[in-house]
Order: C-alpha cells, then sequence, then structure tokens
C-alpha cells in the first residue's frame, strides 16, 4: 500500500524499450538524435514514452554525457530586484528572455556576491557550482574577482558593457559617440554651465561630487566612456571646465538622480547649472523631479538629457541617447553559444525630445 509520503517510480528509458521491444539505443536516439531514425519510428517512440510517463532522459545525466547544461546564467553587481525594478533593466531582462526562449535555452539569474564587512568577498557559491553553458556579466568592474572565477571554469564568459578583458568576449554600445552627441547638443544651444550627473566609476560606491580624475581611474567600462564622450565635446567647444559640475551617485536610481540634482540646485543662480547630462534616464528622471519641486522650468531654465532611451523616457518628453537592449540581448545570447557575432561596438543615438 502507498503512504502519503511515498512518490510514484520514475519511468525510465530502458522501461520504454521494453515496452516497444527494442534497443535502449534506439530510444536514447529518438530523444537525443534524431537524425539516426525515420520520422516514423521516432514519433511511434515519443508516442509510447508520453504514454508510459517517460519525459525524456534527466538534466543530470544529459550534462554528465555531453557536458551541456542546456542554459546560460546572467550575473549582475546589483541585487536581482534591479532587474525587475529599473525600467531599462527589465527591458534588457526582457530581451534576454526573448533569445533564450526562442532557441529553447534556460537563463538562471545569480545573486550578487555579498561582501563581508572586512571588505572580503564571501565565496561566490552560486557562481562556481551553477550548472550553466556560459555566464553572462553585465556592468562589472574590470577588477571583480568573479570575472576570473567564471572563466576558470573554462565556459564562455560574456561581458556586457565592460571593460575588454582576455578570455572574455564583449559586447557593447558605442557609449562615447552617444554621449558625445548628448554634449555637443546641449552646447550647441547655447549652455555654458552644466552638470553631469554620473553613475559609478568602481566598486566602491558613494554619493559624492567627482571631478574629471574620477574616470580616469574608473573600473567600469559605460560610466568612462560616456564621461569621455561629454569631455570630448567640451574640449571642441572650448568649454571652461570650471563651469562644469559632476555629481556621482552610488547606484542608478531615479531617488538618487533626484537627490544630486537638489545638491546641485544649492548653487545661487548665477552658478546654477543650465544643462544637466545625466549617465542614465533614471538619473534624467530624478533630476526633472527636483527641478519640477523647485519651480525651475524644463527646458526654459534647464535642459536635461538622459541615457539609455528606457521605456518610461518618451512619455516624459526626456530628450536621451538610444540604445537597443534588445540587439545587446541577441548579441550577447548568440555569443555564449558560440556563434559568429560582429564585435563591434552597437549605435547610439541622440533623440531629441522636450527637455532639451
Amino acid at each position: 500500500m502507498k503512504t502519503h509520503n511515498q512518490r510514484p517510480s520514475r519511468k525510465r528509458l530502458i522501461d520504454v524499450a521494453r515496452s516497444l521491444g527494442v534497443s535502449v539505443t534506439t530510444v536514447s536516439n529518438a530523444f537525443n538524435k534524431p537524425d539516426q531514425l525515420s520520422d516514423k519510428l521516432r514519433q511511434h517512440i515519443l508516442a509510447r514514452a508520453e504514454e508510459i510517463g517517460y519525459r525524456g532522459p534527466g538534466a543530470e545525466g544529459r550534462l554528465l554525457r555531453t557536458g551541456h547544461a542546456g542554459a546560460i546564467a546572467l550575473y549582475i553587481p546589483e541585487p536581482l530586484t534591479y532587474l525587475l525594478e529599473d525600467a531599462f533593466a527589465a527591458e534588457f531582462l526582457s530581451a534576454l528572455v526573448d533569445a533564450c526562449q526562442h532557441r529553447q535555452i534556460g537563463l538562471l539569474l545569480l545573486p550578487a556576491v555579498p561582501h563581508e564587512n572586512s571588505g572580503k568577498p564571501r565565496p561566490p557559491a552560486a557562481l562556481d557550482v551553477a550548472a550553466v553553458d556560459a555566464v553572462i556579466f553585465y556592468g562589472l568592474a574590470a577588477d571583480d574577482p568573479v570575472i576570473k572565477r567564471a572563466i576558470d571554469r573554462g565556459k564562455p564568459v560574456i561581458g556586457i558593457d565592460m571593460m575588454d578583458q582576455d578570455d572574455m568576449i564583449s559586447v557593447g554600445v558605442d557609449d562615447i559617440s552617444g554621449a558625445y552627441q548628448a554634449a555637443r547638443h546641449v552646447l550647441a544651444k547655447g549652455h555654458t554651465k552644466v552638470a553631469v550627473l554620473a553613475l559609478p566609476t568602481s566598486r566602491q560606491r558613494k554619493e559624492r561630487a567627482a571631478t574629471a580624475e574620477d574616470f580616469k581611474t574608473a573600473t567600469i567600462r559605460f560610466p568612462q566612456d560616456r564621461w569621455n564622450g561629454y569631455a570630448k565635446a567640451f574640449f571642441e567647444a572650448e568649454l571652461d571646465m570650471e563651469n562644469v559640475s559632476i555629481r556621482m551617485v552610488a547606484t542608478n536610481s531615479v531617488s538618487n538622480g533626484r537627490a544630486a540634482m537638489e545638491k546641485l540646485l544649492v548653487a545661487p543662480n548665477g552658478a546654477r547649472p543650465t544643462a544637466v547630462l545625466a549617465m542614465s534616464d533614471a538619473l534624467a528622471h530624478g533630476a526633472m523631479q527636483a527641478c519640477k519641486a523647485k519651480g525651475i522650468k524644463i527646458p526654459k531654465d534647464i535642459a536635461i538629457v538622459g541615457f539609455d532611451d528606457a521605456p518610461f523616457s518618451a512619455g516624459l518628453g526626456l530628450s536621451t541617447v538610444s540604445q537597443s537592449p534588445g540587439e545587446k540581448a541577441e548579441r550577447a545570447v548568440r555569443c555564449a553559444l558560440g556563434e559568429t557575432v560582429d564585435c563591434k561596438r552597437l549605435p547610439a543615438t541622440l533623440i531629441i525630445r522636450q527637455t532639451a
């Protein structure tokens, strides 16, 4: 008599073979090497397997036989909730899911490695033991130790918007060009006092005033590239760098963008910026909130340009630099699967709306 806690026995490949009077190899081929059988025989085997409740080879056995897990991993330096809370990150995740769905492969989200109070990282257990065929890193600092740990596993490692490294495939956007277009646009409008809302340039994240020197020693690529694009436009316009103020946030969020902008607005009217270049649309949105709370009119009193073209940006009338999360995700998955991919950086294009 079966008790409540007993599980029904799992049907095995050999059970299908016995019920049909064929070899185990023949049944295995129906699942793993369909080209070895006629379509009629394969369909007959699959129908019988379905009938008796055999769902195919187990993932563990498949991994041992082939070395392939049928899944890739995504690792970001933020808490995983960031992928749902940030509009642009959510758009990228959705595109990544679509790319995996199309190829019938799994996607595993790996939690970021926490750090002890001593500053020493704990062993990244999930990254070390996850059964995946490749790891996609998004926006990590070049000196993050988890990169080497992933490379040492011998699986493909793809870095999105990261500095180039040996044994890592690089996928990214032409941030320099995009930021250059944004800065050139506001300078062409006659603005000579410009503020930059900057994203963190290293793993040491702290809200603070920053300088151009911070970007020279950056270990995170896209904030460095975006600054270099702005700086190129400043140089060409012979803008006095004394009139450029930089505020760096600890993390990318609307609330942090608003808090940073509030500090920039404390300056007297004559010294207050008349244009803001934000390294993300979330920061730009926060800047808009801060200005509106102070009765500062956009773009009459201050122009604001973001970066990303997040889903909410058009509704805000936000001028921004557009990039394609879908193209980025598609290229990353293709790299993870060993397909040939164009190594050129994806384009970034300025979209002019009402805020600048």
